[in-house]
């Protein structure tokens, strides 16, 4: 067993993983059309007659998030060859996590953290507040469509140092990014209704659980089994981590920061919240392609082959139910 078709496809190859990621896609929606209603229904309103538009819409921005997160893998480094794998991970984890699928604001925010991610990395080469300011004011902006999403600029923070990037001016500049998106819509919202309340600026609602306690058993099957395969592979990607090159040390640990804060806020939640299934869906791509990328070894052609028969499983699960 080995993974070189999906790890350099060609053309054909990365053109027919389209179509059935699509499938994929279509599948899990169709399988749970009847709680998408409903849920979409709450979240959007009036808009919930037309949500296989929003899903199609859903669709066309999960392939520019992945072809983006694909030049971010490459670009930076990641791994020291290039790989379709990040790609090809993304694109299977939405495709069967139907909860997100109707959600196209987060796939939106999703382009925009990615854009943002840009310019972190880009500051390991030459650290400037002009970057810093760039990519806080694209996640604030990214924030208004997805409100949690601000939560996240502390492990971003916390990523500056690790890339050895974090000055004050570097911070205050983040800082700024922030307050500039933040003044203008306010000032926006009261020229646009003067009755606008400003506690309701970042509208934030978190209780805590565990969300994933209310969920069906096969689904709690299928997220213990995935979160397992997540654990090995980081577990897998450590191992040897002190014959990487330190650029790539510094990345990765940067993203993992970034999923393990993304999981808590999603998880430590008494409300299901898929709004964050697209940015934990990102930061698990990179890990788990970092691995299937470069080991050879049987066990990881395996682990990833069992991976996939888990999505598609787990999606025709929910087609047959």
């Amino acid at each position: 067993m080995n993974l070189d078709k999906i790890v350099k496809p060609s053309i054909l190859l990365i053109f027919l993983y389209m179509l059935l990621g699509s499938a994929l896609w279509v599948l899990s929606f169709f399988g749970s059309t009847g709680e998408k209603v409903l849920e979409f229904n709450r979240l959007t309103g009036f808009f919930g007659t037309t949500y296989f538009f929003y899903s199609l819409l859903g669709l066309v921005l999960t392939f520019l998030n992945g072809a983006l997160l694909l030049q971010l893998f490459n670009r930076f480094s990641f791994v020291e060859t290039r790989t379709f794998v990040p790609a090809f991970v993304f694109g299977l984890l939405m495709a069967t996590w139907y909860h997100s699928q109707l959600l196209f604001l987060s796939h939106i925010a999703l382009l925009l953290f990615l854009c943002a991610l840009f310019c972190f990395f880009n500051m390991v080469e030459k650290p400037t507040a002009e970057k810093s300011f760039l990519g806080s004011f694209l996640i604030a902006i990214a924030s208004l469509l997805v409100n949690p999403l601000i939560l996240i600029l502390p492990a971003c923070w916390l990523g500056f140092f690790l890339l050895r990037s974090m000055s004050l001016r570097i911070f205050l500049a983040s800082v700024l990014g922030v307050l500039a998106v933040y003044l203008l819509y306010a000032s926006l919202q009261y020229v646009i209704m003067p009755e606008f309340f400003w506690n309701k600026l970042i509208d934030i609602d978190f209780q805590f659980g565990i969300c994933i306690l209310y969920l069906p058993l096969p689904a709690q099957i299928y997220f213990g089994l995935l979160f397992c395969i997540l654990l090995i592979t980081i577990f897998g990607t450590y191992a040897n981590f002190h014959k990487q090159a330190n650029s790539i040390r510094r990345n990765t640990n940067f993203i993992l920061i970034l999923l393990v804060s993304f999981v808590a806020l999603f998880v430590l939640q008494r409300n299901f919240k898929p709004e964050f299934f697209p940015f934990i869906a990102l930061c698990s791509a990179i890990l788990i392609s970092q691995l299937f990328s470069v080991k050879k070894e049987r066990f990881y052609a395996g682990l990833f082959y069992f991976f996939i028969l888990l999505n598609i499983a787990f999606t025709a699960y929910l087609f047959i139910r």
